[in-house]
């Protein structure tokens, strides 16, 4: 059991916590059994087996370990993520979720590739590159459809509805569809607003004609003007627009 392992916090935050019923149980079964599977490390960092860790220490338990080599630091997360698939029971949207946390090390991996290839147009001898959100799906095990479905819950949903997936007692389309219905709320709202304020933009400027029309001609010419230009019902046209603006 090495002295001392090194904790990466971003690491560490990559794989789900254990429920208090969870860490409960594989407490119990360490008393039990011990820690029969090593820990993980690369570089003297810990990769896997931290919750493990956490009990070695707090119990005064022995451990092994087991030390893997890795390119750099994309490859030792894309490895710790791909791991947890194998580990635990998931269900796709956890599993999708816990996919998109690989995005920012895929797609480098996507944009190496691509300059290794020769660029936007590649070699005839390069390696295929690399589509970053079919990669996620295919980690997943989901489809492509499904992990752009769970990146926009992920973005716009409130808690309930995140709570409501991870319960199981709501489905990725169902969330999906609600936030996307929010979303259309949202944008309608948002271009009735700017409807409203071009209206009264435009009724400032209808409004200042008038003044301008009524301070040039008698009450008399001033009513066959508005007639002229807006109707026989120039007068309540004035006066509607005149209570808009005083509301």
């Amino acid at each position: 059991m090495p002295a001392t392992l090194l904790i990466d916090e971003d690491f560490k935050n990559l794989i789900p916590p254990l429920t208090d019923e969870e860490f409960a149980q594989l407490e119990s079964n360490i008393l039990r059994d011990g820690i029969r599977e090593p820990l993980v490390i690369w570089n003297g960092t810990l990769l896997d087996g931290h919750n493990r860790f956490k009990i070695a220490q707090k119990l005064a338990l022995d451990f092994r370990t087991t030390e893997l080599s890795f390119a750099d630091r994309n490859d030792a997360i894309i490895w710790i993520i791909k791991n947890q698939f194998g580990r635990r029971n998931l269900s796709a949207y956890d599993r999708s979720v816990l996919a998109l946390k690989l995005k920012p090390a895929i797609a480098a991996k996507a944009k190496a590739r691509q300059v290794e290839a020769g660029g936007a147009i590649p070699q005839k001898s390069a390696k295929p590159p690399i589509e970053t959100r079919q990669e996620l799906a295919t980690v997943a095990g989901v489809s492509h459809d499904t992990i752009a479905k769970v990146e926009k819950i992920n973005a716009e949903a409130p808690p309930e509805i995140i709570a409501a997936l991870r319960a199981g007692s709501l489905s990725i389309h169902a969330a999906y569809m609600a936030v996307k219905s929010s979303s259309a709320i949202d944008e309608a709202t948002a271009q009735i607003q700017q409807s409203l304020l071009e209206l009264r933009k435009n009724t400032d400027e209808l409004l200042r004609l008038l003044a301008a029309a009524e301070s040039r001609k008698s009450p008399a010419e001033f009513r066959a003007w508005c007639i002229e230009n807006f109707g026989s019902d120039a007068d309540s046209i004035r006066a509607g627009v005149q209570n808009y603006l005083d509301d």
